[in-house]
């Protein structure tokens, strides 16, 4: 597929997943109320950090390596499955054994609550790391399917567990899990089609693989550890797991603007791999003033709905309104980051975008201890538009050093910018015309 036409159909893909997710959060805010969406939340946070802890960059590995025909495809494939899912284990039982540790992040929660989350980290190793495995062989529409068929199957299993007696936030978390299962086993069956069954594992491939992905499986831990920040110290210093959830939804209401830096990166980073410098010091600049120019105007167009939106999930969730208007600039900031992020990745400088997003989660912390106590939400807020203020300066100064990239390319917007952004638009939807048009026999 085109890359404008593959980041289309993720594109399309997430939009769907996006509108499933507004339902969930909006079902599960209504009816368990701003308490039993923080613990909801909480459960489903606590995985996702362990998972990014777990993964051991395998995915990105495959991405890279592949797309530079580097590697049995199968190999790689058995890898990305075996050796993370070891990892889960040996990360589920510190995070076990230390949990005394770590209870003031979670508001105190008994261990016994947590376990439920726990048995989600292997499932989502398979999910995420298999759907990684489509990325790698160009396979975006696979991928797509997945990516919705996974979030309808968690809305499904969702409203019926709360339009059944004893509802509660447990019950709701096992939605989760069964939308994540059902994800997995396709991702799973679309890889095995493509590069055959996943077999005894190759010690040496992984040596090769995780000395280039060990620097992002450090970033990656770094990445969650910076999105998740703000809610687990403002749950712990503000002793309120009712305001992490007010505050879950005002984050999660800023979700559009991230679905489409996502498409773009996912796409784009298997042919950043695969360019010269020279080709992809032009093509970065490009992407990144789209990227500006789109999600300013998503950002824009949200900032208008808030309130109205917020009143939909309860009385209660408007206290969200700054908050999530602070977050639509730092989402701005993510995305544009993210384009340069995928660039410096793509010239195997791996270790340079680890220390950007250590530095980024070392100013987040910081801000988030020194705000949040007299400002609550919007301290958190603060937070973390101001990392990534950081982070995107520091990307900005890497962009120049690590390929020689020009710094006046990546602002230097003209008419041109959304002439082209106008006319792809079009080109596409006359080939999905065409495509689609009825044939005449």
């Amino acid at each position: 597929m085109r890359f404008f036409d593959s980041t289309v159909a993720l594109l399309a893909s997430q939009i769907l997943s996006l509108l499933a997710a507004f339902a969930i959060n909006l079902a599960i805010s209504r009816t368990l109320g701003d308490t039993g969406k923080g613990l909801v939340t909480m459960l489903v946070y606590v995985p996702s950090v362990l998972f990014s802890i777990s993964h051991l960059g395998m995915g990105a590995a495959t991405q890279y390596f592949v797309s530079r025909n580097d590697g049995s495809p199968r190999a790689h494939l058995s890898n990305a499955l075996v050796f993370p899912l070891l990892t889960s284990v040996l990360v589920i039982g510190a995070f076990c054994i230390s949990y005394n540790f770590w209870k003031p992040l979670v508001n105190n929660l008994p261990l016994g609550t947590m376990v439920v989350a726990l048995i989600a980290v292997p499932v989502m190793i398979i999910y995420e790391l298999c759907s990684q495995q489509l990325v790698a062989h160009g396979r975006i529409m696979q991928k797509s399917v997945s990516d919705v068929v996974q979030t309808y199957a968690r809305l499904i299993a969702i409203v019926i567990v709360l339009l059944l007696p004893g509802r509660s936030a447990q019950r709701v978390f096992a939605g989760y899990v069964f939308g994540w299962s059902i994800g997995a086993l396709l991702n799973l069956y679309y890889s095995a089609r493509i590069v055959g069954s996943p077999t005894t594992p190759s010690w040496k491939l992984f040596t090769k693989s995780f000395r280039y992905g060990v620097w992002i499986y450090a970033n990656s831990a770094f990445t969650y550890l910076l999105t998740r920040a703000d809610f687990f110290i403002l749950v712990a210093l503000q002793s309120s797991i009712g305001l992490g959830g007010v505050y879950s939804v005002a984050a999660g209401l800023t979700m559009p603007l991230i679905i489409v830096p996502y498409a773009v990166q996912t796409v784009f980073f298997p042919r950043a791999s695969a360019q010269s410098d020279d080709d992809a010091n032009r093509s970065t600049p490009f992407y990144f003033r789209q990227l500006v120019i789109v999600m300013t105007s998503l950002a824009v167009v949200a900032a208008l709905l808030s309130h109205p939106v917020l009143l939909l999930f309860g009385g209660n969730f408007v206290a969200g309104q700054a908050p999530m208007l602070i977050l639509l600039v730092a989402t701005i900031l993510t995305g544009t980051g993210g384009i340069l992020s995928v660039h410096v990745l793509g010239r195997g400088r791996s270790g340079v975008m680890t220390s950007v997003t250590a530095m980024t989660l070392a100013v987040a912390l910081v801000l988030n201890y020194l705000l949040i106590p007299p400002l609550g939400m919007i301290g958190a807020a603060l937070a973390t538009a101001g990392a990534y203020v950081a982070q995107n300066i520091l990307l900005v100064f890497m962009f120049r050093t690590v390929a020689g990239g020009e710094i006046r390319q990546l602002f230097a917007f003209s008419r041109n910018d959304i002439i082209t952004l106008l006319r792809e638009g079009k080109a596409f939807l006359s080939r999905l015309r065409e495509r689609y048009r009825p044939s005449s026999n």
